[in-house]
């Protein structure tokens, strides 16, 4: 006696999956992929995780950036393990709209969510079993960076077009400490690396972040993000030229 009740629920709920799979469709249509990319990550000299990201311009003009990472430190440098996803939504020159930020440590899980608007920054967070809400004044022009979130440094090239200009003093938000601070950018000339699809020439640049961190960053001609060296932290992290030869890049070197 219930059967017809039941065919009609069964149709309501295929229609319905439809009706979610065609939003899942639109979802996925506001967005068109610029770039991809996988980076490995080394700790003294070991493979120890790696970070991916993905880079969108939206229907809107804006861009959406997402990464995730792993990082596996080994025993007697701390056994621990980091796991990382972010989002990040900007404007249509790169400055910061929205940030989300979920991190594990040994699988303890920590977050930060920040809104950017007039000129101030405005954070909720949770780290270290505490519960954070920030606010901070940014520059009208910045951009973001994290101490382990790497990919970002891509970004910090796109928006400042850096090239071979030297000595560029750029306002870099940190979410972790909810502070601004400045990063000093120096082109240190051309270097070239051997892959096994030929040799790349990049740009090599330091960036000072802060006064408290060093990065080499090296960069191909297509803008993208190839070699990160941060002595500090003891890491080097190296483009997946595997991983890109998947995405459909014929070559690191755009040819």
């Amino acid at each position: 006696m219930n059967k017809p009740w039941i065919a009609c629920a069964l149709i309501l709920l295929a229609f319905g999956a439809l009706a979610a799979g065609a939003e899942s469709d639109k979802a996925r249509t506001d967005r068109t992929l610029v770039e991809q990319g996988r980076l490995v990550i080394y700790f003294q000299g070991q493979e120890s995780g790696f970070e991916k990201y993905s880079f969108y311009k939206l229907d809107s003009g804006k861009y959406l950036m997402e990464t995730e990472s792993e990082l596996a430190l080994p025993r007697g440098a701390g056994n621990t393990l980091f796991r990382y996803r972010t989002s990040e939504t900007m404007d249509d020159n790169y400055n910061p709209l929205l940030y989300n930020d979920t991190f594990y440590v040994n699988e303890r899980e920590s977050y930060i969510h920040v809104t950017f608007q007039d000129g101030k920054s405005s954070d909720n967070a949770l780290m270290g079993g505490q519960t954070l809400s920030r606010t901070a004044r940014v520059s009208p022009s910045f951009r973001v960076l994290e101490e382990a979130v790497y990919s970002l440094y891509a970004v910090l090239f796109k928006k400042y077009k850096l090239n071979k200009a030297e000595k560029q003093s750029i306002p870099v938000y940190i979410p972790k400490i909810a502070v601004e601070v400045t990063a000093k950018v120096n082109y240190n000339g051309e270097t070239m690396l051997q892959t096994a699809l030929g040799e790349v020439k990049l740009l090599r640049y330091f960036v000072d972040l802060g006064g408290f961190q060093g990065v080499t960053m090296d960069v191909n001609e297509k803008g993208q993000l190839m070699r990160l060296n941060i002595p500090r932290q003891d890491i080097e992290l190296v483009r997946d030229l595997a991983y890109d030869m998947k995405q459909g890049v014929a070559t690191p070197a755009g040819k």
